[in-house]
């Protein structure tokens, strides 16, 4: 962490009693100029043990009744009713994957805050962006990212590809696509450290990264991406441009419409290492200058003050009766 700014942070994890799986991400990236940073954490329906003000709140949307490695997510009451407790001038939403549960509600509370950011982009007509709202990269999940080890070029790597992960979607078609062009290391439905996926990813020149549960959008892009590997995306044109749209700018992937479109572009950059190379480079230049982006937009959220007035509480009220809201639960133990 590059620890540089005097300012005390204070974070509050919202539906966990532990770090969250791309916990490192948001403080050692996100939240890494600042020299001192207090987390909390409370699980749904612990909101009344809390009698401080947060800079920053970190949840999960999801379906409340759905279960997964955040735990139970809260509701969108429970969330707004925590903001303005709180009054964080920074909101996190992680998680939002699944635009057919319908959460685009939550994308209100951006209108409590300063700075609202979230992990996922849904280009669909109930879905409304305001001006402090930004999309940013899912990141990478805890004891991943290995900081002191210095990326090998492309042209000493081992491994023409590589990928780790669970069969789902169109992963079954993506590695056949290579396999049939190339046999290296491919770990399906099995448990591997992190940080071995890591020193993988690290001897690799090309990872397809096949769609997540739902969404394109998923850690390995991004773990690929810091491990200097090459990242190679299939999926629709449109959705592509709409999934990846970190502030104006797409990432510098490898993209194509099927696996055997996108097999067939890695072959033709296979031995053209000052290709490759360049890739690599501006991939990381990408990472760096959208870290610097949100860090930025964090700053000066943390320098304003959060102003709920009453005008703004009844706009409010009105925008949640135009949208249709997801099922309620009160909490969960």
């Amino acid at each position: 962490m590059n620890h540089g700014i005097e300012y005390k942070l204070s974070i509050l994890f919202y539906g966990v009693d532990s770090p969250v799986n791309n916990y490192e991400y948001i403080l050692n990236d996100i939240f890494s100029n600042y020299k001192h940073i207090d987390c909390d954490y409370i699980l749904v329906g612990e909101e009344n043990r809390l009698n401080k003000i947060y800079d920053v709140v970190v949840y999960n949307c999801a379906d409340p009744t759905r279960y997964s490695h955040f735990g139970f997510p809260p509701t969108y009451e429970q969330v707004k009713n925590l903001v303005l407790n709180c009054k964080p001038k920074i909101i996190i939403q992680l998680a939002d994957e699944c635009f057919h549960e319908h959460n685009e509600i939550h994308n209100l509370l951006a209108n409590l805050c300063n700075l609202f950011l979230k992990q996922h982009r849904h280009e669909t007509q109930i879905y409304s962006y305001s001006d402090n709202l930004f999309p940013i990269p899912l990141g990478y999940v805890n004891q991943f990212y290995d900081r002191k080890k210095t990326l090998k070029p492309i042209s000493e790597r081992k491994y023409t590809w590589s990928w780790v992960g669970v069969l789902k979607n169109d992963r079954r078609e993506m590695i056949n696509s290579f396999w049939s062009m190339w046999k290296n290391i491919v770990v399906c439905n099995a448990y591997m450290p992190t940080s071995e996926v890591f020193d993988l990813y690290s001897e690799s020149i090309f990872v397809p990264c096949g769609r997540g549960n739902f969404s394109l959008d998923c850690f390995r892009n991004y773990e690929a991406t810091i491990s200097g590997a090459i990242p190679v995306v299939v999926g629709p044109e449109e959705e592509i441009n709409w999934t990846f749209n970190f502030f104006e700018e797409k990432p510098p992937w490898i993209y194509a419409q099927s696996w055997e479109e996108a097999t067939q572009k890695c072959q033709q950059v296979q031995f053209q290492f000052d290709i490759l190379q360049s890739m690599q480079e501006q991939n990381i230049l990408w990472w760096k200058r959208i870290l610097n982006n949100i860090q930025v937009k964090v700053k000066e959220a943390l320098l304003k003050e959060v102003i709920i007035s009453s005008t703004i509480i009844e706009e409010l009220k009105n925008k949640e009766n135009n949208i249709i809201k997801p099922i309620s639960v009160i909490y969960y133990q």
